[in-house]
């Protein structure tokens, strides 16, 4: 049941609560004066009675409607946990009115959140294609049976140069730059995590990251790098050929640095498909 119509039920029932209360009031008070000069001399007892009977009726009625709304609205199974500021609800300001149901919805709203939450971190972690990078075994008994081969540097022509970092076959980071670009530290060993100072080869770089997930492989992973390997390979006319969309070669001064997984086919960043 949506909460426009719990609150429905709500008003309903606070509204014959206040009639009662009212009807209830009036029968009191006629039970407490008695018989009086509006009843005449004659059946004074009879016409009394008949008043008395016909505000009981009243009020008898409006508490069965009272116990029908109760029974129509479905009980809280999960009662919100908000403390005491439900007593915001009871305030007879007209102010603090909202501020209790504005609490309620931002509370229903976090709890789905948490639960998409929970849920989305369940089916990523069935995930088979995440990096080695950060995991933690939760049997911390196991032995690791796999081993870190130092970074390799691929030239492609005299186009550009891409640093790959190996554990066993699979690939955990690329870096490209230019041909031109130093690769190494002034003590001689590869630099695999600065980025190149062309804007060019800053967005292959990130394009080859997403590459080297998506044709990852734990069962074939000679696979995966044979078809990395290939997608790198596509980069060898990057300056001449033109992206597939627009049938232009430079957008925005940049020529096309996005790979269709698939086909390989050379597309600006903008007119990706």
């Amino acid at each position: 049941m949506s909460q426009s119509t719990d609150l429905q039920h709500l008003h309903s029932a606070l509204r014959l609560i206040t009639e009662i209360r009212a009807r209830s009031g009036k029968l009191l008070q006629n039970v407490a004066d008695g018989m009086a000069v509006k009843h005449g001399d004659e059946n004074k007892e009879k016409r009394f009675l008949s008043e008395l009977k016909t505000l009981l009726d009243g009020v008898s009625g409006q508490i069965g409607e009272l116990e029908q709304t109760l029974n129509n609205q479905p009980p809280i199974s999960n009662p919100l946990p908000l403390g005491q500021s439900v007593y915001l609800s009871l305030d007879t300001a007209i102010d603090s009115i909202p501020i209790y149901q504005n609490l309620v919805s931002s509370y229903r709203w976090l709890d789905k959140t948490h639960e998409y939450a929970s849920s989305a971190a369940g089916f990523l972690g069935q995930n088979s294609l995440n990096r080695s990078i950060g995991k933690v075994s939760k049997n911390r008994r196991r032995p690791n049976t796999s081993h870190t081969a130092p970074p390799k540097s691929v030239t492609l022509d005299r186009i550009l140069k891409a640093i790959l970092i190996f554990k066993g076959l699979m690939i955990e980071w690329v870096v490209v730059k230019g041909f031109n670009e130093e690769s190494t530290k002034p003590d001689g060993s590869l630099d695999v995590w600065s980025d190149s100072k062309y804007q060019v080869f800053q967005r292959i770089t990130e394009n080859a990251n997403a590459a080297m997930l998506n044709f990852q492989s734990p069962l074939y992973p000679e696979l995966g790098v044979k078809s990395f390997m290939t997608y790198l390979h596509s980069f060898l006319k990057l300056f001449t050929e033109k992206c597939k969309k627009c049938g232009y070669h430079l957008h925005n001064n940049i020529p096309p640095t996005w790979r269709e997984f698939k086909t390989l086919e050379p597309f600006h960043e903008d007119c990706r498909p």
